[in-house]
């Protein structure tokens, strides 16, 4: 299936205007060679972040395409959306001016990579009015107020890990209560079990209450609590030991 020609014309109005900029990094020159150039420049400052590479490889396979068409299919194929392709162009050329602006891309992909139920409506909304204020383009523009927005996304952080340190603590008490309860009911269910193996006595009984139990057979409570936990999310948005999300519920009622 083709791509839309508005969604190519506006990647490639993307293109140009991200490499102009309010300061020109394409000038008469061709945007891809410059590109390019700002992508080779960049290379060595990102070589030990996996996504500030990620992002350099996907603007590579779009400067290095053979002719301008190929490049928009190329950047069509990696950005989901003109938006993204924009900010790839301006942190890398933020990147080339200041190696600091790998601290804003790590700050940004966290906030990112979160996941956020709508009850929570004051962490929803800050974490938009974040994003919005902390973007590349942004800060091309004013290379001063990188530290603001890497303070504003610590402030983020800081009350996204105070409600999921709660959450994570409230879901495994219940996950806790329920092994405690499970355990106390293993020997009926594995007295069900060995019956249901004698095909003399007929069809065997409870086979989906069963299965269900096996699930829940299957929950332990998550041993990371305060420091440990605090810890762990400076490097991650999720409990790397259960991986629990906000908003999720522990199946009591299973």
């Amino acid at each position: 299936m083709s791509e839309s020609p508005d969604r190519r014309i506006a990647i490639r109005d993307t293109l140009y205007d991200s490499l102009a900029g309010e300061t020109s990094a394409a000038r008469d020159a061709d945007p891809l060679t410059i590109l390019n150039a700002l992508v080779q420049r960049c290379r060595p400052l990102a070589a030990n972040d996996a996504q500030a590479l990620a992002l350099l490889e996907s603007l590579a396979a779009v400067a290095t395409a053979a002719g301008l068409e190929a490049a928009l299919a190329n950047a069509e194929a990696r950005f989901e959306a003109p938006a993204r392709l924009r900010e790839a162009i301006y942190f890398t050329r933020c990147l080339d001016r200041d190696a600091n602006a790998i601290a804003l891309l790590r700050a940004r992909g966290y906030l990112e990579a979160t996941r956020v139920p709508a009850a929570l409506a004051d962490l929803v909304t800050d974490r938009a009015a974040v994003l919005d204020a902390t973007t590349f383009a942004e800060l091309w523009r004013d290379a001063g107020r990188l530290e603001w927005m890497l303070d504003a996304s610590s402030l983020w952080r800081r009350d996204y890990t105070t409600a999921y340190a709660a959450q994570h603590a409230s879901y495994h008490a219940s996950i806790s209560t329920i092994a405690e309860a499970v355990d106390g009911l293993s020997s009926e269910a594995n007295a069900v079990r060995r019956l249901n193996e004698l095909s003399r006595l007929g069809s065997p009984l409870a086979v989906e209450a069963l299965a269900q139990f096996g699930e829940l057979e299957r929950l332990f409570p998550c041993s990371r609590a305060g420091a440990t936990l605090t810890e762990a999310l400076a490097d991650a948005p999720v409990c790397p030991e259960c991986g629990f999300e906000l908003g999720m519920q522990a199946p009591a009622a299973e």
